[in-house]
This record gives structure tokens, C-alpha cells and sequence, in this order.
């Protein structure tokens, strides 16, 4: 855990795999999370892996972010998710 210095933070971003049929929707949800961090640096180092639409993809970032160590996890509904993506997590 950060003691010192800005938190750690790990953005969760999640949106609904069945969006992807919309081709330029999941680059604008990624900038805005990437927006979304970068208003955030003030305070906090922020990681975004990048957009996570299935189980695996929660888990892989969840996991990483685990093994950073961070402070917090800050997610994000950037479209509708199912809880099932991400409750496993």
C-alpha cells in the first residue's frame, strides 16, 4: 500500500461485449476512460488496460492490478455490463 504520494489506482472500465457490433464505440468509451484517468492524475497514478468486455479480460486487469499493488479500484460502467463479468473478480 502507497503511504506516501498519490494513490494507486487501477480503472476498471466495463461495457457490454454485444456493443462491439458498433465499431467506433468502444475507441470513444476508451478515450473517455483514458480522459477519465488523466483528470484523475492530479491525485492518483491511474492504469487503464483498455476497455474489458468479457470475464477473461476483468480478470487479466483485476490481476494486474493485484500485482501492482494498488491502492484502490475504480470501476467504471462505460456502457451497461452484466454483474457477471465482473462479480467473479
Amino acid at each position: 500500500m502507497n503511504t506516501r504520494g498519490k494513490a494507486k489506482v487501477g480503472l476498471l472500465g466495463l461495457m457490454l461485449d454485444l456493443y462491439d457490433t458498433w465499431p467506433d464505440l468502444k475507441p470513444t468509451m476508451a478515450e473517455f476512460a483514458r480522459e477519465l484517468a488523466d483528470a484523475l492524475s492530479a491525485f492518483a497514478e491511474v492504469e487503464f488496460p483498455g476497455v474489458c468486455n468479457t470475464r477473461e479480460q476483468v480478470e487479466r486487469a483485476v490481476a494486474a492490478f493485484e500485482a501492482a499493488d494498488k491502492d484502490l479500484l475504480l470501476v467504471v460502467l462505460l456502457t451497461y455490463a452484466p454483474s457477471h463479468i465482473a462479480l467473479p473478480a
